[in-house]
C-alpha cells in the first residue's frame, strides 16, 4: 500500500504519526508529518487516515503517490 499526502492540509497535529505502528511519518521543518517509507512497509490500515481530520492522507494501491505542498 502507498500514501498519497496533501501538505498543505497538514495541521501538524501529530495524530498520524501517533498511531502509525510502524512509525513512517517523521516531521519536516514546518512541524508537518511527513509520510516516509522507503522500503515500501505501508500496510494500509487506513488508521492514519481515518485519525486525519483535515483529509490530509489517502492510502491507495498504486505507487504513483506525490507528496503535494
Amino acid at each position: 500500500m502507498y500514501i498519497t499526502q496533501d501538505l498543505s492540509l497538514c495541521v501538524g497535529c501529530k495524530a498520524c504519526k501517533d498511531i502509525c505502528p510502524l512509525n513512517l511519518f517523521t516531521i519536516d521543518e514546518y512541524g508537518r508529518c511527513v509520510f516516509d517509507d522507503p522500503n515500501d512497509m505501508c500496510l494500509g490500515l487506513d488508521m492514519c487516515t481515518e485519525i486525519c481530520q483535515n483529509g490530509a492522507l489517502t492510502v491507495t494501491s498504486s505507487q504513483n503517490t506525490k507528496t503535494k505542498e
